[in-house]
């Protein structure tokens, strides 16, 4: 079973960016709710891994009460039945006090603070429903997180718009000079402008520089963490039988409601199971990923599970592969370094596993 869960608090929102799939419909979860969804994930975490839970929306901090009780009674369950949980939040940003990231380092949350580039960049797609940006108001509370919070605990889930791929290294560096040492880079995708060729030839172009850039901060004082590296770094082996199924992320809506995607949360007839009810029995047995499905078995899971989203599983595949690709080239590079790499990955473990 998974070890990531994404449990959306909400999906309402303070702002209105052009390349959103969330369906704004107000919804907002209940704390009986929140307490079965964790009472769910912590019975069907994948066993002796740690459990990554993300609270997330639209916006959780729109309703920073709920959450704090969700984030309590999440770690108070698990410590009654020995299980290592991480929790992170995902958010715009604009809502951070500093008294609710006191509480977030209390319990040693993890943060990730959405961010398209620079102001131009930023603004273009990240804005309120009349069309003003919002990068100044985000710009503000980034200062606020780097002033109280550890650069261990917070990470910038840059935005990448096919659109503004070209500008992929040159936001990079921009987003690194205003003291931001952590990146999960984040393919946008909108049914306006999807990944082709030409923009997959730039990103790859754009993420080569990018890792030239970490590799020179690696040798430094002061390491530039890629947060998706993780994600090459623990991805499954192969087993005999030239698979290796595995769901990794399950989604929670705020009705309970469960589903493989956040792409597929929004409609009734996605639904994979309940929190309180379980999951599909089929979904029970299968252990697979969306980049192995080619056997009569997958190709009847997909057929009911996650046919909507082929589409976009396919067109933002193109991009990850090729991330992974220019990854597993540099893990070796990094091997290579000896305890300057060694200490590289071994924090990149340590401090993010979100």
């Amino acid at each position: 079973m998974a070890r990531k869960f994404k449990i959306t608090i909400t999906k309402k929102c303070p702002i209105k960016c052009d390349y959103c799939f969330v369906d704004k419909d107000n919804q907002v979860m209940d704390y009986k709710t929140a307490k079965a969804a964790i009472d769910f994930l912590l019975e069907n975490g994948e066993k002796g891994k740690m459990i990554l839970i993300f609270l997330y929306g639209g916006e959780p901090l729109l309703y920073p009460e709920l959450m704090k009780r969700i984030i309590k009674y999440a770690f108070s369950r698990s410590k009654e039945i020995e299980r290592d949980i991480f929790i992170c939040i995902g958010t715009n940003g604009m809502l951070l006090t500093k008294e609710i990231i006191t509480f977030f380092k209390k319990y040693d949350i993890g943060i990730a603070l959405s961010l398209g580039g620079d102001k131009k960049t930023h603004d273009k797609f990240r804005h309120y429903a009349n069309k003003k940006g919002t990068f100044d108001e985000v710009l503000l509370k980034l200062e606020l997180l780097k002033k109280e919070m550890s650069p261990y605990r917070y990470y910038v889930a840059y935005c990448l718009h096919p659109e503004q791929v070209d500008r992929l290294y040159d936001n990079f560096v921009y987003l690194h000079s205003l003291g931001i040492r952590s990146f999960r880079i984040e393919w946008i995708y909108d049914l306006k402008r999807k990944w082709g060729k030409r923009e997959v030839d730039i990103a790859v172009k754009n993420y080569i520089r990018i890792w030239k850039y970490v590799m020179k901060s690696i040798k430094g004082n002061e390491p530039i963490y890629l947060v998706n590296f993780m994600d090459f770094i623990n991805s499954p082996e192969l087993d005999e039988g030239g698979m290796h199924c595995k769901i990794n992320t399950l989604e929670i809506s705020p009705s309970g409601n469960i589903s493989l995607s956040s792409f597929l949360n929004s409609s009734e007839k996605n639904v994979v199971g309940n929190v309180s009810d379980g999951l599909k029995k089929d979904l029970f047995a299968c252990r697979a990923t969306f980049e192995n499905i080619d056997n009569q078995i997958c190709h009847y899971c997909k057929n009911r599970h996650i046919k909507d989203i082929s589409e976009i599983v396919e067109n933002l595949g193109m991009i990850e592969d090729e991330f992974k690709k220019i990854s597993e080239r540099y893990l070796g590079q990094i091997n290579s370094l000896g305890k300057e790499g060694d200490a590289y990955l071994a924090n990149l473990q340590k401090y993010f596993p979100f």
